[in-house]
């Protein structure tokens, strides 16, 4: 049966669904009112599973030719890439989504600084209220001599070796 060449990770051609001994018996009254006559299946295996398959159909018997079977098969896999893709770029808004909520009810001045430029990319509504200089001054290319120049030497460690590096 189809499943079971597209579980063993092989592509899957009908060229007709009513004649095809390899098409399910009661698939065909299905396929017959979608006019699907002929179709093709590229299989989507991950870690030793079929996890899904990606099917194409045609409305007249066609024979289908190793060419078009190459090209579903990396149709497929490009279309898997693309909704893992999509899934990781949902993760990670959520993520995003989740620390920003944490940061936003923080108490405490929470910072984010690109390792490059030293620009602060995300501060808390805490350092406002702490340091006294508005987030988006801040946000607005901030750079690590200006956050040395906030530094409180009565209040702040002394002679950090950040500091001096900086000097």
């Amino acid at each position: 049966w189809s499943v079971e060449i597209l579980r063993r990770g092989e592509c899957h051609a009908i060229a007709d669904t009513g004649i095809s001994p390899l098409g399910p018996a009661t698939g065909r009254p299905a396929s017959a009112a979608l006019d699907i006559i002929a179709w093709a299946g590229a299989p989507l295996i991950k870690e030793g599973r079929l996890v899904g398959a990606l099917c194409v159909a045609a409305a007249e018997p066609r024979d289908w030719t190793a060419e078009e079977m190459t090209t579903l098969r990396e149709t497929a896999e490009r279309v898997w890439a693309a909704v893992e893709q999509a899934r990781a770029e949902t993760r990670l808004r959520e993520t995003e989504a989740r620390l920003t909520a944490f940061g936003e009810a923080s108490l405490d001045v929470l910072w984010i600084r690109n390792a490059e430029t030293l620009n602060f990319e995300y501060v808390s509504p805490a350092f406002e209220r702490i340091y006294g200089i508005g987030r988006d001054e801040v946000l607005q290319g901030d750079t690590l001599r200006n956050w040395l120049d906030r530094i409180l030497p009565e209040v702040d460690v002394e002679g950090t070796e950040l500091e001096k590096e900086h000097a």
